[in-house]
Formats: structure tokens, sequence, C-alpha cells
């Protein structure tokens, strides 16, 4: 049964495709390419065919151009007509697989497959993707134009301050003064900064022991003495050069007395000054 229906299929092919004026599967671009029983000559100028070899599912041409409704020819494309939406290629083996790629169905011109026509579908929806597009580049345009519009009236006051500037400083005795009650108000106003220095920060050495503190006996400061008066430093004078005396005394060595009593007999030799 399926060796009879390719059987027909295959016989059948020719007279389809020539019912039509242009070949079914050529692009529009080259359908001057093929005219209607008359010789074709292959595009690659390869060979001249009789007009019946044309989609008759032989490949007759080197570059295939003789089957392009057909999937005789490798590495070819089928043309989709896609009448109500836009035209597109499909690889040969696609053609009657008894699979609609097309959205028409052309490429199942034999039958063998029902195909529906979703053309009118696929063109609303690609109308209304572009029509959103639309949408968006308006918004995004008229964002843009007030975005403008706003820096050029920035730009217009950022010109008319720097001029008033200019003015002031050409003219200094136009610049606004400030009483004296102001600057008093303004001065009390300010913060007080204390002028005292924060202490540094207290380290010990590295061994532990903190040699910037005193030692308790420094630490204590003694008691004050009483300072004596003229006469009992007087009195204390003498007394020391008292005792100070006794003790010599007290002291000397029988060859000390010896000493002393050579010097009193020297002191009666040396005759007086005159």
């Amino acid at each position: 049964m399926m060796k009879s229906l390719l059987f027909i299929t295959l016989i059948c092919v020719p007279y389809v495709l020539r019912a039509s004026e242009v070949p079914i599967g050529v692009h529009p671009a080259n359908i001057a390419f093929y005219t209607e029983f008359k010789p074709f000559t292959c595009l690659d100028k390869s060979a001249t065919i009789p007009w019946s070899k044309v989609n008759d599912d032989y490949c007759d041409c080197v570059d295939g151009s003789d089957e392009p409704g057909t999937s005789a020819c490798p590495d070819m494309e089928f043309y989709c007509s896609n009448i109500g939406h836009e035209g597109a290629f499909i690889h040969s083996s696609f053609v009657n697989d008894m699979v609609c790629d097309c959205c028409d169905g052309s490429d199942e011109y034999l039958g063998l497959v029902k195909c529906e026509n979703t053309c009118g579908t696929l063109a609303k929806e690609k109308e209304e993707k572009l029509d959103k597009r639309r949408k968006d580049f308006e918004s995004g345009h008229e964002i843009y134009r007030a975005y403008i519009a706003k820096k050029a009236v920035e730009i217009e006051e950022a010109k008319r301050h720097a001029e008033e500037a200019n003015e002031l400083v050409q003219d200094p005795e136009s610049l606004p003064t400030v009483s004296e009650s102001e600057k008093e108000h303004a001065e009390a106003e300010e913060p007080k900064i204390e002028t005292e220095p924060e202490p540094l920060p207290h380290f010990p050495d590295f061994d532990g022991f903190d040699r910037h503190e005193k030692p308790e006996e420094e630490q204590a400061e003694p008691a004050p003495l009483d300072e004596p008066s003229q006469g009992d430093a007087a009195k204390g004078s003498e007394n020391a050069w008292d005792a100070s005396n006794e003790g010599s005394e007290e002291e000397l060595t029988p060859d000390d007395h010896d000493a002393e009593e050579s010097d009193s007999e020297l002191d009666k030799d040396i005759p007086p000054a005159e």
C-alpha cells in the first residue's frame, strides 16, 4: 500500500508543480529565470534542460537549481511563500515529510498531511510585538525630550546666576552688608571651642613597669621646716665651732703637742715687724 502511494506521488509531482506558472519553492527574486515551457538554464550555467525536467524530482543541474520544489538535490532550500505573512526558507529535506513547516502548508503540497494556515495568527502576533516596540520607543522619546527641556532650563538658570555673580564682583558696592547686630547674633550662635588640650594617653613600657609613675617615697612631700631666725643662726654657728674645736683637742696625740710647742718657739724667735 505504501509503495503504491509513493509511486503515485512520484508520478503526480511533475504535474502538480507544472500546474502553476511559477514553480513552487522558487524565491521571488529568481522568478525571471524560470519561464514556463522554455528550456531552463541552470543558474550555475552548467547545463540547459527542457522545461519538463524542472521539479521532476530528479537532480539534473550541479547546483540543484532545477529542483527548487523537491528534495531531490541535497543542501538545497525551499522557499515558503507564506501568504498573509512573510516568506521564509526551509531545508529541502523538509518538503513533503508529513510535517507542516511553512505556515501556509506549501511545503506539504502533495496532501499527505493536512496543514492549517497559521500565517494570519503569526502576522497578528508579529504586529502586536511591533506595536509594543513602537509604543515603548515613543514613550522613551517623550522622556528624553522632557529631560532635554529640563536640562535646558537648568543651564539657563546657571548662566543667569553666573552673570549676577560677575556683576557683584565688578561692583563691590552692590554687595549686601551685614549689620552689627547680625554679626553679634552670629558670633553668639557659634559653638565655643575649648582651648585646654586633652592629656596625652599614658602607656606602660614593654616590661609592664610604668616608669612614669613616681615611687611612693618620692610622691610623699616632706613636711616644711621652720626657718631659724638670725640670732638662732649665729648661736648655732658658734656652737658648731666650739664643738669642732673640742673634738679636735680631745683627739690630739703626743706628737701633735710637740708640734704645737715647736710652732710656739718659732713664733718667739721671729722679731716683730717695725
